[in-house]
Order: structure tokens, then C-alpha cells, then sequence
């Protein structure tokens, strides 16, 4: 962050140095003003200030939901609507190079299950912010939709299969006629990409019944889309959500 602006560092040294009443004016953006006297002054220098963090923008779009959910327009580690973005195994934050039901980060051979967290032990079935990649990812005001809001999707907007710069997809109107598009990405299992450009996918943050081995995702293809459930190990982007 620039400490002092360029005029008055011209002014600074405009003046000669030996009057002592000489100072220095720095005018703020919000229009205050701060003197400094040049007799006290060292020297002037520029630097960054990594206190000011700047987070970046993310879109979404009011589809006049009767819950109020607002979509983002693309999903996470994607630069546009079209882009597939990174893909993700259920309750994992980050991508990876393979997708397995026993390399999921909660995989565990011992105790009464195999997953040590989002069980029928520990009874969660929503994940923890946490274990959000929206939320990890996006910040705290963006989370994975539930299986409620993905089934809103499904059932109170108009869907259409459409493409966007070559790229394939479903399209879903809402109520007030504002839309989202949801590339047809595929999905990952072990380290192959399946059904890329046939199907598009977004995992949501519910477990699927009081089971542990599967989640609630939304799928898109040319003849229609609608709430599943498949293995949490899966890789499948991720579409935010927020309120």
C-alpha cells in the first residue's frame, strides 16, 4: 500500500529542507489530510501493506427461489460459467490426482465404520464448514447447497440442455427468469475422467440417508437433470451457494 502519494512526495522535495515551518500535506482518498514536518522526516518510501487483504469478487445470481438461495455462476476453480473447475471427493477441500472410495480423507479400516467422520457413529449428515470446499475455498459466506436446495433446483426451475462457447450443458431458469449454467464436466473416478461433455455434476453437502457411503450430488444431460447419490470417494466439481 502506497503510504504517501506521488504529488506530495514532489512537494517534498520541491522545498528546501532547512525551513523548519515547511511540511509535508498527504491527502487521503477519503479527503483527510495529515501534515508532517520536513525537519522530522528521514526519508519517504513505498511498500506493500499484506495486512489489506482484497478478497476476490464471486458472482451469483438471485433465480427468485422461494428459499432465497443465491447461485454463484461458475464453480470452484473456474474463471468462467463454461469452465469445469476443479474437481472434488465428498468432504475433501482440495483436488487431487486420484479419486477412490478408500483414498477419501476420511477413510478408515478400524472402529464400526469405514469413514471416521460423517458416519452412523457421529450421526452428521451435512458437512461442517470446514470440510466445505465452497466454504474452505470461496469464504465463509458461500457453502455446498443441500440436497433441499439442489431438489429446489430440480423442481422450481426450467431446465434446458444449451451450449456456451462450444461447451455443453444444462441450463436452469428460475421463476424470475435469471439463469445459471452447469457445464457438463463428467466426474472422476481413480484417475480417469468418465462421461465428460455427456453429463455435468455438483456435489451437495447432504449425505445421502443415514448411510455413510454416499452423498447427494445434481446431474445434468441432454434429456434432463435431477438429485442422485453416489459415492462420496467420487470426484465432482463444486457449484456454491449462499444466502
Amino acid at each position: 500500500m502506497k503510504r504517501f502519494v506521488c504529488s506530495a512526495l514532489c512537494l517534498v522535495f520541491a522545498f528546501n529542507l532547512s525551513y523548519a515551518d515547511t511540511v509535508m500535506r498527504v491527502v487521503k482518498k477519503d479527503g483527510t489530510v495529515e501534515k508532517y514536518k520536513v525537519s522530522d522526516v528521514d526519508f519517504v518510501d513505498f511498500e506493500e501493506d499484506s495486512s489489506v487483504f482484497n478478497p476476490q469478487v464471486y458472482e451469483f445470481v438471485d433465480l427468485g427461489l422461494p428459499s432465497g438461495t443465491l447461485w454463484a455462476t461458475c464453480n470452484v476453480g473456474a474463471i468462467s460459467q463454461e469452465d469445469y473447475g476443479d474437481y472434488f471427493a465428498w468432504g475433501e477441500t482440495s483436488p487431487k490426482s486420484e479419486y477412490f472410495y478408500d483414498n477419501n480423507k476420511w477413510y478408515s479400516e478400524e472402529g464400526e465404520t469405514q469413514m471416521s467422520k460423517y458416519n452412523e457413529v457421529d450421526s452428521l449428515t451435512l458437512l461442517l464448514p470446514e470440510d466445505d470446499a465452497a466454504t474452505v475455498n470461496w469464504g465463509e459466506e458461500w457453502r455446498m447447497p443441500t440436497e433441499d436446495e439442489i431438489r429446489e433446483l430440480e423442481q422450481k426451475c426450467t431446465y434446458t440442455w444449451i451450449e456456451i462457447n462450444g461447451v455443453g450443458g444444462g441450463q436452469f431458469t428460475g421463476p424470475n427468469g435469471n439463469s445459471i449454467f452447469i457445464p457438463a464436466s463428467g466426474d472422476y473416478y481413480g484417475s480417469k475422467l468418465n462421461s465428460e461433455s455427456k453429463f455435468g455434476y455438483f456435489w451437495s453437502s447432504s449425505l445421502m440417508g443415514k448411510g455413510e457411503r454416499s452423498a447427494y450430488y445434481m446431474s445434468v444431460f441432454t434429456d434432463g437433470q435431477g438429485a442422485n447419490g453416489d459415492a462420496r470417494g467420487t470426484g465432482k466439481p463444486v457449484r456454491p451457494v449462499r444466502k
